[in-house]
């Protein structure tokens, strides 16, 4: 059964006390502070099959969990669903984008650092679930998974389907085959990429990375003007991107679509042209047509839907 909390349960003014004594009960020693003054968040909480599953959306804030002494060694899947996000653990640090994932130790510290409101999709579960699947977990952990390599989407994609379909009774008989798919799907996505998609290890990529955040509304953002702005070849840059899985055009354009998204639900009183407009796209036509492409609906029903 799926539980839902919101900060707006609490009488406090912020909410903050609230959150963070809920986020405790749930994942033992998380702590949450706010970027801003005032402080809203949602958490939507289920159990299956020995694993908990979260779909928490926050304001802006530090998220961090502090080493703890357990009986049992967890793991913890973040799935970055909307906003952006830095991830510190195991003495490395990466940018993370929609879609991307991480694989967390529960019993040590890491932190993400959200500068904006943000989504996660979340799963903790025993480290020998998947264990028994692959031999190499640890050498996986603290490792960011592109959110471009077509494993990492279905995963992503998996765990929405379960929670839009949640309320018809999957706690059932079949809860272990849904289990049982997630963990698969997991391994699928851990093992598609290598782990130089670390930013630590790969500087180039992050810079490439954050220069498309920072410039997701600019029109003339294109391979090449990020080339330029790097002084980098665009044919060795674009080379470098491929063997990472990455074609950088497709990138720009799947990062203003997440963002459009993620926009139409935050903004509703935003008109879906100037939404357009804003990230970039010239064309309202063509970004309805790559919208659809992308997610299967029409702006306009995207965010009748939300």
């Amino acid at each position: 059964m799926i539980e839902i909390f919101s900060t707006a349960q609490a009488e406090s003014e912020s909410g903050i006390e609230f959150w963070n004594t809920l986020l405790g009960e749930t994942y033992r020693g998380l702590i949450v502070d706010p970027v801003g003054q005032r402080f809203h968040a949602e958490l939507k909480r289920w159990s299956l099959d020995g694993m908990t599953l979260t779909w928490p959306q926050s304001a802006a804030a530090r998220i961090s969990r502090s080493r703890a002494m357990r009986s049992d060694d967890a793991l913890v899947l973040h799935v970055l669903h909307a906003g952006q996000c830095t991830v510190s653990h195991r003495g490395r640090e990466a940018h993370l984008a929609p879609g991307d994932m991480v694989l967390c130790a529960a019993q040590e510290a890491y932190t993400f650092e959200a500068p904006e409101r943000h989504q996660m999709l979340i799963v903790e579960f025993d480290q020998a679930m998947l264990a028994s699947r692959m031999t190499d977990v640890e050498a996986h952990l603290a490792r960011p998974v592109s959110g471009q390599f077509a494993s990492t989407r279905i995963l992503r994609n998996f765990l929405l389907s379960l929670w839009h379909e949640a309320s018809a009774n999957l706690d059932g008989p079949t809860s272990a085959v849904y289990s049982d798919t997630i963990l698969s799907l997991v391994v699928a996505a851990l093992q598609a990429e290598p782990s130089q998609a670390v930013a630590g290890d790969d500087p180039l990529l992050a810079r490439i990375k954050g220069i498309v955040e920072a410039r997701l509304g600019d029109a003339g953002l294109t391979p090449s003007a990020i080339a330029d702005q790097i002084g980098m070849p665009l044919r060795t840059m674009q080379l470098a991107c491929s063997k990472r899985g990455i074609t950088l055009s497709n990138y720009i354009v799947r990062r203003r679509l997440e963002k459009a998204r993620e926009l139409l639900v935050n903004r509703p009183g935003v008109p879906v042209t100037a939404i357009a407009y804003e990230l970039g796209f010239n064309d309202c036509a063509y970004f309805a047509r790559r919208f659809h492409a992308a997610f299967g609906v029409s702006p306009t029903e995207f965010r009748t839907r939300h």
